[in-house]
């Protein structure tokens, strides 16, 4: 219920995302918020640990989101203020791990921050780039021992896929090979896929493909950007 019930899809910015719980009730969570005509917020988080507990901490954490990015703040303000929310909440029992991006479409300008979260891929420019700036996860310290705020200036039809960890440490069931993130980079720049959706689309097929009957032992999120 916490996931957006509709996604971007016009001249600006068009995404498609997919969440597979491994219980009833997952750790794994994204949301895409329009704070304006040009302004866009698009996030994807894990918490650690799977229960209710976990539940209850990533619901907070969308408030407080969601609250961050209305008041139009500077995102290094607002990751200081998730970080200090979720350290109040789990006094460092649980940690989550994200990546929040702010995307400006007049100037085209991707700004974000990589809090211990497996990097996004993005292909801008025909040129393929993981985005790691950032720090650790929220609510591992106190207080951030850095404070790294990433920054790409996106060139044409840039394409982005962002996920969770379960994603790529999803193994097979005939010796354990994970799906890892070479078998990702292979979908990612296949020139066939046309659309955003038909791309999530192919990455849960190729996941399904590869786990054959293995079960999913964790979350997994994924969401496909593209900025036009």
């Amino acid at each position: 219920m916490l996931l957006p019930k509709s996604l971007p899809n016009d001249d600006k910015l068009q995404i498609a995302a997919s969440c597979h719980s491994h219980q009833k009730i997952g750790g794994d969570f994204y949301d895409v918020i329009r704070v304006s005509d040009d302004e866009f917020y698009i996030c994807l988080a894990d918490v650690s640990g799977k229960g209710i507990s976990v539940a209850i901490l990533m619901a907070s954490f969308q408030t407080s989101l969601r609250s961050n990015v209305q008041k139009v703040r500077a995102l290094e303000d607002i990751i200081v203020d998730l970080n200090d929310r979720v350290w109040s909440n789990a006094q460092g029992e649980r940690f989550i791990t994200m990546f929040l991006a702010h995307y400006n479409a007049s100037t085209r300008e991707l700004k974000y921050v990589n809090s211990a979260h497996p990097p996004p891929h993005l292909l801008n420019n025909g040129k393929l780039v993981k985005l790691i700036d950032g720090f650790v996860g929220l609510g591992m310290f106190e207080e951030f021992p850095t404070l790294n705020i990433g920054s790409v200036t996106l060139k044409g039809d840039a394409i982005m896929i962002a996920y969770t960890d379960g994603l790529t440490e999803l193994e097979n069931e005939a010796g354990g090979v994970p799906f890892d993130e070479a078998a990702l980079d292979r979908l990612f720049q296949d020139q066939s896929v046309y659309t955003i959706s038909g791309l999530n689309v192919r990455i849960f097929e190729a996941l399904d493909k590869h786990r054959g009957s293995m079960e999913f032992h964790d979350d997994v999120a994924s969401v496909s950007c593209r900025f036009l």
